[in-house]
């Protein structure tokens, strides 16, 4: 039941992390849009299949929750067929050894006591039995089954903060209402009009004039323990008020307490150690607190939350912001697809050597287009040699002829 009822959570966390995931790429979208000046539906075809994915995971996760919910009750049910079977047969044991021992006791022959058993064998009642309390199992109703089991209240309390796992919660439902929409075809459970807009197709319980009415509200839970005023680490709940504490702080506040009161009823009831509620001043002793797995499962939430968010911020931060090491170069604006050189140097660099540099502006290029650059440049280089060659076997041929 424990690995059942933490599966159900995960499954419902998963599709509120969707919802939350889709609201937040919505809202970028808008900025997008807003940034680049076109309409808030200009998107309509992407938004649409974002918004039928995240309605198929709701169905998906509907499904699998309820056939969970399903698989719980029956778990129930085997479990209490089998403790009806224990008790049955203990209960048939001590009336055969009360039979015998009658029977030894008043002397009444053997034969007597055989007949007595055959007409009413052990596997007889026992059988008749176990029918009677199936039948009596079955003639209840489901909120008489289950409404009141300490197994499947921390299931459904589980499925329901997982489905809300921000501070402001409505509050959890009363056990009255949770079969409400099973047992009544007109009927909606209340867990289902405290979860919003998933269930809004679904019909609606009208309005009761009644005083009985369940108000849904928001209500804020608290990560953090009363007594220490830190995250919960080890968390446990009073089974006479609705507040809860870390454990070792609340188990030393009763070890130290002066403060007595009895257990069970009668004049000779045994006394043990209690204190009152810190919040609220209902006196409770140490067997009256119960782990709450599904606390701390909403403390662990929080803090992922907290790092997911801080890690955003901080991603967001360094998009805006340059880096401390980052080197950021002029040619990073260029446009890259103009590919001319531009260079920018003085005439006289070459005889003031102690001149600064000249400064020069180089864009990217193909490293093809640079090298067929240099190749010109030799070959001109070239051509002004030869012309220079020329020029001098011309001199000094006219200096020859003169003599």
């Amino acid at each position: 039941m424990e690995s059942l009822t933490h599966n159900a959570g995960e499954v419902n966390e998963r599709l509120c992390d969707a919802r939350l995931r889709y609201e937040k790429s919505k809202e970028k979208q808008r900025n997008r849009n807003a940034a680049a000046g076109e309409e808030e539906g200009s998107n309509m075809e992407a938004a649409n299949e974002e918004l039928e994915r995240l309605g198929e995971i709701e169905r998906q996760t509907d499904e699998v929750t309820g056939q969970m919910e399903e698989k719980f009750r029956a778990m129930i049910d085997a479990e209490t067929r089998l403790q009806e079977l224990t008790e049955t047969v203990e209960r048939i044991r001590r009336e055969e050894e009360e039979a015998q021992l009658a029977t030894d006791f008043e002397g009444s022959p053997e034969r007597e006591a055989r007949e007595r058993s055959a007409q009413n064998p052990p596997s007889r009642r026992f059988e008749d039995s176990l029918r009677t309390a199936a039948e009596r199992w079955e003639g209840m109703s489901l909120t008489e089954r289950y409404a009141s089991n300490n197994d499947y209240i921390g299931f459904y309390r589980m499925v329901h903060d997982a489905k809300f796992p921000n501070d402001e919660a409505p509050p959890l439902p009363h056990s009255s209402t949770w079969f409400q929409h099973m047992e009544d075809p007109n009927a909606t459970s209340a867990a289902q009009n405290a979860s919003g807009p998933r269930n809004s197709t679904r019909s609606r319980r009208e309005p009761s004039e009644s005083d009985d009415d369940i108000a849904i509200q928001r209500e804020r839970i608290s990560t953090k323990c009363p007594l220490t005023l830190l995250p919960y680490q080890d968390p446990v709940t009073s089974t006479k008020c609705p507040h809860s504490f870390e454990r070792e702080a609340i188990y030393d506040m009763i070890a130290r307490s002066g403060m007595q009161i009895p257990v069970g009823p009668g004049r000779g009831a045994r006394r043990v150690r209690a204190v009152k509620c810190p919040v609220c001043s209902t006196p409770f002793t140490a067997d009256d607190l119960r782990s709450d797995p599904v606390l701390l499962r909403r403390v662990r939430r929080a803090e992922e939350l907290a790092a997911r968010e801080a890690e955003e911020n901080m991603e967001g931060q360094s998009q805006l912001a340059p880096r401390p090491n980052e080197v950021t170069l002029e040619s990073d604006a260029i446009d890259a697809d103009d590919m001319d050189v531009e260079v920018e140097v003085d005439a006289d660099a070459d005889a003031d050597e102690e001149a600064p540099a000249p400064s020069a502006r180089v864009k990217t290029e193909p490293m093809e287009r640079a090298v067929s650059t240099d190749s010109e440049d030799n070959e001109a280089e070239s051509e002004d040699s030869e012309d220079n060659d020329e020029d001098m076997d011309s001199s000094d041929n006219a200096e020859s002829e003169e003599e």
